[in-house]
């Protein structure tokens, strides 16, 4: 496990270049256990880093512990629609090369080309690089609403509603006997089942259209 100064001397590299290059950097940030991408600018202030997290830079993301950063992601890549500097891919990979010269050398760094990497977790384990080829499905059950809300997954990690169902309501105990909160709880994970069917290009590529 790669833990807090790591991450710590990661961030002050990055602000102290965008301070000397008067360059705004952005980042894809993942968080340890959420499997969403989040876009963030990284604050041209060091009074912000403190020794367990970052201050809130007044951007939206508020406040943040080193220990909850999982992944953090430059690149010039333009299909990432996080371009870590703004001016123009050759633009991006000049200061790319010039940032890499100047970060710690640590294992939790991984410098190519045109993409700059910080992960907590080994290579190929962290939740970026466990990003599907497509895009992927999340089902969570919101009990406070009784729904079940399915969300499609992208290749970036994004997350975007797809559909929701209403779960089946609380039952007594005759009605669990006479099997009929049972039918309505298949006929619900019967719909789910179908839906993230539909809804996914791999099954239509093993499947056909007529899905």
């Amino acid at each position: 496990m790669i833990g807090s100064v790591q991450v710590d001397a990661f961030l002050r590299a990055l602000v102290k270049f965008g301070q000397d290059e008067g360059i705004t950097i952005r980042a894809m940030v993942w968080f340890v256990g959420d499997p969403r991408m989040y876009r963030q600018d990284i604050p041209l202030d060091l009074s912000l880093l403190g020794p367990d997290g970052m201050g809130d830079p007044g951007l939206g993301s508020g406040p943040v512990r080193y220990e909850d950063i999982e992944t953090i992601v430059l690149s010039c890549e333009t299909n990432t629609k996080a371009m870590a500097f703004p001016s123009g891919s050759p633009r991006c990979q000049e200061a790319m090369a010039a940032l890499a010269s100047r970060l710690p050398a640590d294992k939790s760094i991984e410098v190519q080309d045109d993409r700059i990497t910080w992960r907590r977790s080994p290579a190929g384990e962290s939740i970026a690089e466990r990003a599907p080829t497509k895009y992927a499905h999340v089902v969570r059950v919101d009990a406070k609403s009784c729904r079940v809300i399915i969300s499609r997954i992208d290749d970036e990690m994004n997350e975007f509603p797809l559909t929701s169902f209403d779960m089946p309501g609380p039952v007594e105990d005759a009605s669990r006997a006479a099997n009929i909160w049972h039918q309505a709880f298949f006929a619900l994970a019967h719909g789910i089942g179908e839906t993230i069917l539909f809804d996914s290009p791999e099954a239509k590529q093993l499947y056909g259209d007529s899905l």
